[in-house]
Formats: structure tokens, C-alpha cells, sequence
């Protein structure tokens, strides 16, 4: 569906893959600002993390982007801390 609304474009990872990826073309990338609008004002019903939550990489990509504005950014002006389940970093 994403394919044909023209919202992302699959193709091959490189030459002698077999793996496809996919991307964002453009006009997919227009939902960009209004999902962090929204993932921001639904951020307001979470509660602490509980045990068996899943937590990936992505998301973790949003949650940066939806919440530090690259406008004045420095790279020394971003702290950031992973932990695992057993609380090492």
C-alpha cells in the first residue's frame, strides 16, 4: 500500500542481494513533521517503562527527533545513555 500510494520505493540492497529495503520517498517524507506532532502530544499518556516493553532502535530515533530540534544544535548540547535489561550501558 505504501508502494502504491507513493509514500516508499522498495528496491535491492546492492548488487548480488537478494535483500529488498525500503525508503521514504519524498512525499512520504511530507509525514514526517506531523507524526512527531503527534507521537509529542501522545507522549503526554506514557507512563514508566514496565517490564516485557519493547523499545527499538526506531523508536528511539523518533523520540530524539521528536523531542531536540537540530536548529542550534551543537553535538556537545545531546547527553544520551542506553542501558540494557540488566542495567549495563
Amino acid at each position: 500500500m505504501l508502494e502504491e500510494t507513493g509514500l516508499a520505493r522498495r528496491s535491492l540492497l546492492g548488487p548480488g542481494s537478494s535483500s529488498v529495503v525500503y525508503e521514504l520517498t519524498p512525499y512520504g517524507r511530507e509525514l514526517e513533521e506531523p507524526l512527531v506532532v503527534l507521537g509529542r502530544w501522545g507522549a503526554r499518556l506514557l507512563g514508566e517503562p514496565q517490564a516485557g516493553d519493547a523499545f527499538s532502535s526506531g523508536s528511539f530515533a523518533i523520540g530524539l527527533l521528536a523531542t531536540f530540534g537540530p536548529v542550534g544544535a551543537s553535538p556537545d548540547d545531546v547527553r544520551a545513555e542506553a542501558r540494557g535489561p540488566d542495567g549495563t550501558a
